[in-house]
């Protein structure tokens, strides 16, 4: 009926249309955790700062404390809010009761009772342990907006236990700039934003620069090159944090996948990656980088072998890459890792926790529940040196609330002792079965695709070794493609990747640069008057720098003394050097001038030069001295003869 309506007193006042506005749509209200307290003791006070946003002032805050948690997979589940424990503690209160903070956040308190008397306005808690805590948002008559975060209590008044007695953290940041080169193969400007104040590496590190907490880090070569190039650096703060208290661990130059790349036959390319990785970060921080310890995150048996055979004896491997291992706790302790009598001290990544530092929740929420986790673990056996290792993900790209919000917790925290790689293994002790430590086993596994083809790879490889042998071991020309064949493998690329390629490609494309600059003769004739001479070449070499090439003549028609190839050392700009020859023949005919690397296996230019040939050959002039000898010989005869038939006319006559 509305439309018939509307048309009615369109035609009574005469008009063709009428719009009647609608009233604007109630924003739909957000509610999020934006602080917490990390811990608290019993008889402590927690304090939830919560973000609330388009919620009226009647609108309510729920708050629900349920029963600690005893087992990873209850905490597991208490994430998605399912099969969270009995209830301890309920309380509603409006919003406009809450103390406000700021704009648009309100703080919640709970005063935690340890002598556990249920009361309105406490929480009954006499035990530390991990508890869930459901807080929702109710507008009216809505569907509540709820999250579920987690309080930490810890026993005693707080105070920090002796060292050992809490859980060790070892939280290990690669900082790996994207391995991207420009079209000339310069590093690109990728990098630089990375490490900027604003960029993905230049918050983490400044985040790192303002923490009292130890980390390891494992800076990529290539990061440290980028960091070097900016003018100035645009995060200072790069070579603060790669001093102590942190480790600094060898890495790669990008991030690789050593597996796969040995199943390719890529070794050599592992090999410079490796030796690249570390020598770049030494340039950089100006001191012996860690050799001995590495992330091994993606290994099989021949990377086992690869990696020890360089020296390597302590690990940090991916749980995946395992055989299982029964356990009535969380593993949390190194152990031995064997294979093909090669044996290491190794521990696994917590695939659990690293799952928490990305996700949609709110940063801070994360945050807590990543404290929260920690927290647990340290529960389970609270009378035993443990330890973890976290891992963050390569291309990680955290908020900067989140990484503040965790740091800020592990400061001070009583049950959990962030600690180094090398802290880790110098001091937690191993897992044992029995009387003897615990020796794991790798799983079968099946390695991915490298990011480039292999043939290509090696026959881009071939032509930079071929350049380095006539450019010179330590020319800079060399930079350029070197940086193409490390980033090409880079395992952020992904498998047979289109940019991994493209970066392959700037190999030919520094070589092609570099050999246009070396010129040789082109459409050019030399005449030659004698049997042997020589033939001068002029070159022309543009590059600025000495360079040694094999120049290589090939003709039908003439001889080389010397031989028909060598070495020539080609000064900068003009040069001319002389080849020695021995025509066949006479005449006109081509001779094809190669010029390559000094071991032939990189051509730089090949041309035609003509050659005119005058000289009479020693058979030409046999043969000519010989039809001369038989023209005079006919001629006399043919004169002895005229002149005998003029005798006998005379004497007839």
């Amino acid at each position: 009926m509305t439309h018939v309506v509307r048309a009615l007193l369109a035609a009574v006042l005469g008009v063709g249309s009428i719009t009647v506005a609608a009233s604007p749509a109630a924003a739909a209200p957000s509610f999020t955790l934006s602080g917490q307290t990390p811990w608290t003791i019993v008889d402590g006070t927690v304090d939830f700062d919560l973000t609330i946003i388009d919620a009226p002032l009647d609108a309510t805050v729920s708050v629900t404390v349920h029963e600690a948690m005893t087992s990873r997979t209850a905490f597991d589940n208490s994430l998605e809010g399912e099969d969270l424990a009995g209830t301890i503690h309920e309380l509603t209160v409006p919003v406009g009761l809450l103390p406000a903070i700021g704009s648009s956040e309100r703080r919640l308190t709970l005063q935690l009772d340890g002598a556990g008397v249920p009361a309105p306005d406490r929480v009954p808690i006499g035990e530390a342990g991990v508890y869930p805590v459901e807080l929702a948002l109710t507008v009216g008559g809505a569907e509540p907006i709820s999250f579920v975060t987690h309080l930490v209590v810890v026993a005693g008044d707080g105070s920090a236990p002796a060292i050992g007695e809490r859980l060790g953290l070892s939280w290990v940041w690669p900082l790996a700039a994207t391995p991207e080169l420009t079209p000339d193969g310069e590093l690109a400007a990728t990098g630089a934003a990375e490490l900027g104040a604003n960029g993905r590496l230049g918050r983490q590190i400044a985040a790192l620069a303002d923490s009292p907490i130890p980390v390891t880090i494992a800076p990529g070569g290539l990061t440290a090159a980028q960091w070097i190039a900016l003018d100035p650096p645009t995060a200072p703060s790069f070579l603060d944090v790669l001093g102590p208290p942190n480790q600094v661990l060898s890495s790669g130059y990008v991030p690789l996948d050593i597996p796969a790349l040995l199943d390719a036959g890529l070794d050599s390319g592992v090999t410079s990656g490796l030796v690249a990785g570390t020598a770049s970060l030494e340039a950089t921080i100006g001191a012996r980088v860690d050799t001995r310890t590495t992330l091994a995150l993606d290994i099989d048996g021949p990377t086992l072998t690869r990696l020890t055979d360089a020296n390597v004896d302590r690990m940090v491997v991916d749980a995946d890459d395992l055989e299982p291992a029964a356990s009535d706790f969380t593993p949390a302790r190194p152990f031995q890792l064997s294979n093909d009598n090669r044996s290491v001290q190794a521990a696994a990544v917590d695939p659990g926790l690293v799952d928490l530092l990305d996700g949609d929740e709110a940063p801070v929420l994360r945050a807590q529940q990543f404290l929260a986790a920690l927290s647990l673990v340290a529960s389970e056996a609270p009378n035993r040196a443990r330890g973890l290792v976290v891992v963050n993900p390569t291309s990680w790209d955290p908020e900067s609330e989140f990484v503040a919000a965790v740091l800020a917790g592990l400061d001070g925290h009583p049950m959990l002792e962030p600690m180094t790689l090398q802290a880790f293994f110098d001091t937690v002790p191993p897992e044992t079965d029995g009387d003897v430590v615990l020796d794991r086993s790798l799983a079968p596994r099946e390695s991915p695709a490298t990011p480039v083809d292999p043939d290509a790879y090696r026959d881009a490889e071939a032509r930079q070794e071929a350049f380095r042998s006539f450019a010179g071991p330590l020319s800079p020309r060399l930079v350029p493609g070197d940086r193409a064949l490390l980033t090409s493998l880079a395992s952020t690329w992904g498998p047979d990747s289109a940019d991994a390629s493209t970066q392959l490609a700037l190999v030919q494309t520094s070589l092609d640069a570099f050999l246009e600059q070396i010129k040789i003769p082109v459409g050019s004739t030399i005449t030659l008057t004698a049997r042997t001479g020589s033939i001068p070449l002029t070159f022309e070499n543009e590059t600025g720098q000495d360079v040694t090439v094999r120049v290589t003549l090939e003709s039908e028609k003439l001889d080389f003394p010397d031989g028909a190839a060598r070495n020539v050392a080609l000064p900068p700009r003009a040069s001319t050097e002389s080849f020695e020859v021995e025509t066949r023949t006479s005449g006109r005919f081509p001779l094809v001038l190669t010029v390559s690397s000094p071991d032939g296996e990189l051509v730089v230019s090949s041309a035609r030069v003509d050659v005119r040939s005058t000289a009479v050959s020693g058979v030409g002039v046999f043969l000519t001295a010989g039809a001369g000898v038989v023209l005079a010989g006919w001629w006399a005869n043919d004169f002895r003869k005229h002149r005998k038939s003029r005798r006998i006319a005379r004497a007839e006559s």
